[in-house]
């Protein structure tokens, strides 16, 4: 099959934004912030099983695998930016998720 890059390019911007609309819209549908971040992860966890499950058929490869290494690695960077950010938060006196200063 012939692949063509601007048709590619327009497939590759709508998943990006229809993705990124899924994993905020729980923000936008609850008051409650725990909630939607709770809900937000299990979007981004059901997405990346999804995407990483259809890559892993088409390339006949162990689909289980590669789902729980992609949501690991997923999961491990999101919490590795969350404490980077709580400990730039705490350096530069920024208030913090709960409404507190972190100084």
């Amino acid at each position: 099959p012939t692949i063509v890059p601007f048709k590619a390019a327009i497939l590759t911007g709508i998943t990006y934004v229809s993705t990124v609309i899924l994993q905020a819209l729980p923000f936008f549908l609850t008051s409650d912030i725990f909630t939607a971040f709770t809900a937000s992860i299990a979007v981004s966890i059901t997405l990346i099983a999804g995407f990483t499950y259809y890559g892993a058929v088409v390339r006949d490869a162990d689909a289980r695998r590669e789902i729980i290494t992609n949501v690991a690695l997923t999961l491990g960077t999101a919490a590795a930016t969350y404490l980077f950010g709580e400990l730039l938060s705490t350096w530069l006196g920024i208030k913090s998720l709960y409404g507190r200063y972190t100084t």
